[in-house]
């Protein structure tokens, strides 16, 4: 047999402080999340205000070594230029003496000893 079930009636006044109480913690709980979320979106907007710094940062350092690299590039287009251009001086001059040797060498063998070059001076004929 079915026993019949009692029911067991709650008075008026403690189902509405049972919500009350219900409705309480419901608001506790979403200032304590409110607070939560506030805290954690200042704590975002301070890592992102540190990697705009960091970025920034970097960028700037960036563009420091792209001058550096610039400033370099063109110390070392100059060292070229400078060393070709002692290079070539170097190769007229070793030419230039060349030239100059030469033509002490071949001098001597046209050049007419001293005292014939004297008679010429002096329009005398040269001794037989």
């Amino acid at each position: 047999m079915a026993q019949p079930t009692t029911t067991v009636s709650i008075p008026d006044k403690e189902v509405p402080k049972k919500e009350e109480n219900e409705s309480k913690s419901e608001v506790e709980l979403a200032k304590v999340e409110a607070t939560t979320a506030k805290a954690s979106e200042a704590s975002a907007q301070r890592k992102l205000a540190d990697a705009v710094a960091a970025l920034k940062k970097a960028k700037e350092e960036a563009q420091r070594a792209s001058a550096e690299v610039e400033r370099a590039k063109a110390e070392a287009q100059s060292a070229k230029e400078l060393e070709a251009a002692i290079k070539s001086k170097l190769a007229d001059a070793i030419a230039a003496r060349a030239k100059a040797e030469q033509a002490c060498h071949s001098g001597d063998a046209q050049r007419p000893a001293l005292g014939t070059r004297l008679r010429r001076w002096l329009n005398r004929p040269p001794n037989p």
